[in-house]
């Protein structure tokens, strides 16, 4: 899907050329490719993902170590859209971020949604387990239960249901399992 191609230093450029037809001046340096649009990442980042809306996911620090790992979010100008104050970011929808970070100084990480502009769509919350996009809902799975915010981040239902089934663009199915 993204292709890492090689280590670099320079702000980002945005290149509707292959990554090994660049400028000679570019060569050598980090190159993230999706399709036929090559972009040099900055060299403050250690990763970065083109997404489908054209936004790039960046990282610095070590993916593995959630306290110390940082994501943000740049645009094709290189410019910060969000900064790097996430301990993981991930596309869930077109304009949708699942991200997690410790809130209230605890040893706790709690996950939620976020649009790219920051704002909460699901609130950060260490006993969210999943969330999901499904057309203008985003369903949430909390305590093993299902809930759903709108794209706005207002509340529909809270975490009720075992299941949240979507039948056409505006009927759900919900359910409850009984206890044998």
């Amino acid at each position: 899907m993204f292709d890492n191609l090689i280590l670099g230093n320079n702000p980002i450029s945005m290149e509707k050329k292959k990554a090994d037809k660049l400028p000679a001046g570019e060569r050598g340096k980090r190159i993230l490719t999706k399709g036929n649009i090559s972009l040099v990442l900055p060299e403050e980042y250690d990763f970065g993902a083109v997404q489908e809306n054209g936004m790039v996911i960046v990282r610095k620090g070590d993916p593995y170590d959630f306290k110390t790992v940082r994501y943000g979010c740049i645009n094709r100008t290189g410019r910060i859209v969000l900064p790097l104050a996430y301990s993981y970011l991930s596309p869930i929808g077109f304009n949708l971020l699942e991200a997690r970070m410790y809130v209230n100084d605890k040893d706790i990480l709690a996950t939620g949604a976020i649009d790219y502009t920051g704002k909460q769509i699901v609130p950060f919350c260490e006993e969210v387990q999943e969330i999901k996009e499904n057309g203008d809902l985003v369903l949430f799975e909390k305590e093993w239960r299902w809930g759903v915010y709108d794209r706005s981040g207002k509340i529909i239902c809270e975490a009720l249901y075992d299941q949240i089934i979507k039948i056409t663009d505006n009927l759900y199915k919900v359910g409850v399992k009984e206890k044998a």
